[in-house]
């Protein structure tokens, strides 16, 4: 019997439920902790479209009412027996992420360029590279122009100019109580930093901030 990971949540949590296919939602326990799973018939999906849409929609659900650390779509495990050694052997792994993101949720963030016509790119040699300093440079005068929402999180992730086009990236860990002071923030700061647009999405599960679960 192979199983489909979710979710690792606490022993004591029960979710309910259905997820892929509507297949009932189940928890394997180890000590403290447990996995979110459905049974699955193969070793591997697909990622279809409509999967990913169905497999996100059973995460919120989850997130809605439980703990959770969300695991990444396709992670097929094969047996209780594999599901609860791979709880054993990242026991102590697995509680710090539990802890770091509990009462938690994730926001994104994308910060782009006002003026799209301009990225300096034009000409080669000299000019290309004096171009791309320009540009990474103001770039970085966008990531420390967003330093204040640093102090709404618990932990953040930002990339400085990843696409010409973007200037940053970044991802927020914040508590919930937080979530509209947070969004307040950003909408501050996309009105007073004039040359770019700030772009909020969330709440999400907080998937950037607990790599590697269940793979």
């Amino acid at each position: 019997m192979s199983f489909l990971l979710y979710a690792i949540t606490s022993a004591d949590e029960r979710p309910a439920g259905h997820g892929l296919g509507g297949e009932r939602l189940e928890t394997i326990d180890h000590r403290d902790l447990s996995a979110i799973v459905s049974r699955v018939y193969g070793n591997a999906i697909e990622p279809a479209e409509d999967m990913l849409w169905e497999f996100d929609q059973v995460l919120e659900r989850l997130m809605a009412g439980h703990l959770i650390l969300p695991v990444r779509f396709g992670s097929v495990v094969q047996g209780r027996s594999a599901v609860r050694e791979m709880l054993r052997r990242r026991q102590a792994e697995l509680g710090r992420a539990l802890a770091r993101v509990e009462g938690a949720v994730e926001f994104g963030l994308t910060a782009c360029w006002r003026d799209l016509e301009e990225p300096a790119y034009a000409g080669s040699g000299t000019a290309y590279l004096l171009g791309r300093l320009t540009l990474h440079r103001r770039a970085s005068e966008v990531a420390r122009s967003l330093h204040p929402l640093t102090a709404l999180c618990r932990s953040s992730r930002q990339r400085v100019l990843p696409r010409p086009t973007l200037p940053v990236t970044a991802s927020y860990l914040v508590e919930e109580e937080r979530s509209q002071q947070f969004v307040e923030a950003v909408a501050h700061l996309d009105a007073v930093i004039d040359d770019i647009d700030v772009v909020c999405t969330g709440p999400w599960p907080p998937y950037s901030f607990v790599e590697g679960v269940g793979r």
